[in-house]
Order: C-alpha cells, then structure tokens, then sequence
C-alpha cells in the first residue's frame, strides 16, 4: 500500500505502512536471492496519476524507477486506466481502472533468465459475458437479506423503480471530471436531502473519489434502488457500523474557513483526480495571479429567497455558515492545517461556534423522535430525490430533468448547444460549463490582495526583496567592472 493510499483513509490509525520504495526493495531481493524466484511481480495499491502536463506520477513510479529488477507492476488505487502497459524504468505498470469495467490480461515471456512483456490487454466486462448460476443465487440471496434489513425500513426493494433517465450521468476521472453531470446531480442531491430533513445548509461538498458508477439509461431510462445505491456504496455507519454507506453530518464554519477549504480544494484534484470536489449551493471567484492557496476572492451562497449573496471573507467576521458532506469527506476538513503546513486552517464547530472533537457530535437524525441515532446516508439522498422529480411523462415513474444532462451543462463559449459529444469531455476548448462553482476565472491585478489571507502579499513583498537585491548586487558588479 502506497502512502497516497493510507492517507485517503482516515481510519487506519493506528495501523502503519512501510515504505512502498524501500519495500520492494527489500521484497524484490528476498524472493530473488532466498526464494530463488525467477519472475517478481509486485501487486500494488499505490498508483500511478497523469499530472496536466501528461506525465505519470504518484508511487509506483517511484518504485519502478528505485526498483528496474521487478518484471511487473500490477497498480491499484488511482482508478487509473492504462490501455497501454506503461514502462518506467523497464518496468512495465499495468492497472485496468476501476469498477470491475475491464478485466486486465499481461502475458509475460520467461527465457534464458530475461523476463519480457509479451502482450498486455484490456478485455471490457459486460452482457456478453455468460453469468455463474451459482454466483448469481449467492448474489440473489444476499439481495434478499438487504431488502429485509435494510431497504424494507425504508420502504423500498433493490429492484424498485425510483425514476427513469433519457440521458446518462457520465463521470470518468481521465476524461470527464471536471465536465461530469454527475458529481453536481450528486451534490444537489444532498443538498436538497438535508432541506428535507429539516437540517438545511448552505452548501454541500462531494468527491470524485467517493463516486462508484455512472447513472446510464439503459433500453427503458428505469433506475432502480439498486442502480443508484452502486453510485455511492462505500462506507458505514459511525455509530452503528452495521448501516452501509457513509452517514452526512452538518459542520458550521466561518466566511475565512470557507475560503480556506476552497484553495485546498483548487490544489486538490492536481494531486490526485480522486480529490475533484463538486459543491451545490456556493460559487467562488478566483485570480490567478495570486499566490496558490490564495487565489479565492470572493464567495458567494444560495440565498434561501432566491440569487445569490457574498460572505465575508475578513479574520474578523465570526458569521457561522453550514456545510454538509458524508462524515468521511468531513474527517478531512479539520485535517486542512496539517495538509497545507500550517498555512491555513479550518477548525469544524458545532452550531454554538463551539470546536468539534468529534465528528459523530455532528451525524444527522434521520429520525429524531426515535431512540437513538438513525443515521441519514448519502445514498438515501440520492434515491430520495430522484424520487421527488415529476412524472413528466405521465407514466407514473419520475423523470429526471433535462437540465441535468450534458447537453444543457455544457455549452459553447457563444452559449450554443454542443453538436459533438467529444466536446463534453475535459480536454475540449472553447466551451462552458454551466455548473461549474468558478465564476470568474481570471488573471488580473485588479483584486490581486483583496480578501487575502497573507499569502499573496507574503510572496509580493518576498519578490520585491529580491528584485531590489538583485539591481543592488547588479549595480555593485557594474561599477566593479568600470573601476
């Protein structure tokens, strides 16, 4: 397991992991020169993540480029879909991506003491595989016991028609990431569950990394419980860790906390695509010309009357504003100080502004007049809210609407309909995406300290110094040289 990977589970303490270079290392020699191994295949859930400029990184890199004795690495944990074997260092990566879409098939050729990759595919799982009968009663058998235990209470069945679809929810961390339809359907899907319940917020954060599979139409557009319980599956409950799926909370924060959490966020998805957040209910703007981690200006929440108005974003300000995510994604927020070195920080409090020291004090109720905590899930609040569109079609199933699709998300620069489909993916120009939370988008020196936290105004100050420095010292050569 790489470090990239322990880090994205707030609950592994207290276990540890070694070192993913030093350990195959080690491993490498072990097997080699104890076990006399002819062929050392590392099995890794470390990964490896394409940066903007194309390049791979992330830790099975590293250890192709420490360790060029190994013969393979299998990688894991980036959801990364290689349709080429990647060699680094004569080290050939294979990862097949994410959600069982491919099954990943290397062949390796053994001779006179060289081990070569022979082939390597990616053969797609799906319908035309011939299903297991005896894999499909166990399968049947515990969707019987979860429509007992668990969705009866709520008054579904896994094969319950919650709505139907003419369009499909597309996300795909190499391709349509910040494009996708689905992480903002997602997003607003939590957002109105906590309306519901009666625990409004002001805004709602999900990640890409917590997204499991794409809400696609099919022959007839049906969704059932089932289809979209596998969007968000992961998870259980805090209190009861019997319940799947991770439970919401509600967080309070200040107008400088917020800002705060949205420059970590900017900066996120650059380390890893699993990171991208799609938000409901905020929009920011941003200046590039400012320093990273400072670059947010203004921010700006869903008024409960309709429109839109401004935070503020001083120290000074102490007005409270709630955020509503699953408690994982929340566990994160409060870890904000440590992940930027200090540089800023995000303290989760309760609805009194008093500090959280516990993020089981914030679960939300689904019932509260019961004993005990039930908690709300994220799943629930996407089927939930499907379940709440209008049966536009008159065929007693809700439809989701069309603004939700991709042709009506995104658009081009002049506002007209897209007419190709490769021009909603991330890597088109000259089009917009109509839900995007960045409204302005700019590199100005208007706004270029305005609602800062220091940071800018740190680097200007510190790239001052230096200029000054350095015409001194170029004066001070120039007139040794005249002597």
């Amino acid at each position: 397991m790489g470090r990239d990977a322990y880090h994205s589970a707030p609950y592994a303490h207290p276990t540890t992991i070694n070192d993913p270079v030093k350990t195959a290392i080690a491993m490498n020699r072990y097997l080699r020169e104890e076990q006399q191994a002819d062929i050392v295949i590392a099995l890794s859930h470390s990964g490896v993540f394409k940066n903007e400029e194309g390049e791979y990184l992330l830790e099975d890199v590293d250890v192709a480029n420490a360790c060029p004795e190994l013969d393979l690495i299998v990688s894991g944990h980036t959801h990364t879909t290689l349709h080429e074997a990647l060699v680094v260092n004569g080290v050939p990566i294979v990862q097949t991506g994410a959600y069982n879409h491919y099954l990943g098939r290397t062949v390796l050729s053994y001779e006179k003491g060289e081990t070569t990759l022979k082939t390597y595919e990616l053969i797609p799982i799906d319908d035309r595989w011939p299903g297991n009968k005896t894999i499909q009663e166990m399968i049947e058998a515990q969707m019987a016991q979860i429509d007992r235990e668990i969705l009866g209470n709520l008054g579904f069945q896994a094969n319950s028609i919650i709505a139907e679809t003419a369009f499909p929810f597309l996300f795909n961390e190499e391709e349509m990431l910040y494009n996708s339809n689905l992480g903002p359907f997602i997003a607003d899907a939590l957002y109105a569950y906590y309306e519901t319940l009666g625990e409004r917020v002001d805004f709602t954060l999900v990640v890409a990394g917590l997204l499991r599979d794409e809400i696609l139409p099919g022959e007839n557009g049906a969704q059932c419980v089932s289809d979209l319980y596998r969007v968000l599956p992961l998870g259980r409950g805090l209190v009861n860790k019997n319940t799947p799926g991770y439970s919401i909370a509600k967080i309070y924060l200040t107008g400088r906390e917020i800002k705060n959490l949205l420059e970590i966020m900017q900066i996120a998805p650059k380390l890893s695509t699993t990171n991208k957040p799609y938000f409901s209910g905020i929009r920011y703007h941003i200046n590039r010309l400012r320093a990273p981690l400072d670059q947010v200006y203004q921010v700006e929440i869903a008024s409960p009357e309709g429109g839109w108005k401004k935070i503020d974003l001083s120290k000074r300000d102490n007005t409270l504003y709630t955020l509503g995510a699953n408690a994982y994604i929340l566990e994160f927020v409060g870890m904000i100080k440590d992940l930027s070195k200090g540089l800023l920080n995000v303290v989760p409090k309760n609805r009194d502004g008093e500090p959280i020291s516990d993020i089981a004090e914030t679960l939300i109720d689904l019932d509260p007049k019961e004993k005990g905590l039930q908690e709300a899930k994220e799943w629930e609040a996407l089927i939930h809210f499907c379940a709440g569109f209008e049966d536009i079609n008159h065929n007693g199933i809700p439809d989701i609407p069309s603004r939700y699709s991709l042709h009506e998300m995104i658009v081009s620069e002049d506002n007209q309909r897209l007419t190709s489909d490769t021009m909603f993916l991330d890597r088109a120009t000259n089009t917009l995406n109509l839900r995007s939370p960045i409204q302005t988008d700019t590199k100005s020196l208007q706004n270029l300290y305005r609602a800062g936290n220091g940071i800018t105004a740190a680097v200007s100050t510190l790239l001052i110094v230096v200029l000054v420095l350095l015409f001194l010292f170029t004066r001070w050569v120039i007139r040794r040289i005249r002597r």
